[in-house]
């Protein structure tokens, strides 16, 4: 099976780029940003179903960040040009086809030795069937499934999937501003 043909998957595409305060530098072609881990901005969105349950997608083999590991929120890079609700939109449309109102919830800051990244965190609701009336983007999503918080903390802390780290970062900062 080839790579399938996607402009979000192209390493051409030109990431804004941001400074480690989050102001605007400019922009490279994706593979640029992933190669030299610059400072980028993306969107992180979660996604709620069914009172408490949340949409979590495994990724494919062919993602550049994180081939195959579970994702805890749709979203990903800021296009250059691009605003973060911009961002947020798109992607949430390209990857599961959902349209809905979101809630900006935060930015936040995250680092490891594969990515830099100012995320916006954002929450929408899906009321849908769930897979049946998602539209799955064959390239960057392989399947989803339906977790509770508890759950995706549960399988992550005991090994049982691997999340990206970030998503996963941002779902524990989530978390942590809504014990009250």
């Amino acid at each position: 099976m080839s790579t399938p043909n996607n402009d979000s998957l192209s390493s051409n595409e030109e990431v804004l780029l941001v400074d480690l305060n989050n102001n605007v530098v400019g922009s490279c072609p994706r593979k640029g940003m992933r190669a030299k881990n610059l400072p980028h901005r993306a969107s992180y969105i979660l996604v709620f179903h069914a009172g408490d349950k949340i949409i979590v997608q495994k990724r494919t083999k062919y993602k550049d960040y994180c081939p195959g590991y579970y994702e805890v929120t749709a979203g990903g890079v800021n296009s250059f040009g691009e605003s973060k609700e911009e961002c947020a939109r798109r992607e949430l449309f390209e990857e599961l086809g959902i349209s809905n109102s979101l809630e900006y919830c935060f930015p936040f800051f995250y680092q490891d030795s594969h990515t830099t990244v100012w995320g916006d965190f954002w929450t929408c609701r899906f009321e849908g069937r769930v897979p049946e009336d998602l539209t799955l983007q064959e390239s960057e999503v392989e399947s989803v499934q339906l977790m509770t918080v508890e759950q995706i903390l549960q399988e992550a802390d005991s090994k049982q999937k691997q999340f990206t780290p970030d998503s996963l970062y941002a779902l524990r900062k989530w978390v942590s501003r809504n014990k009250d």
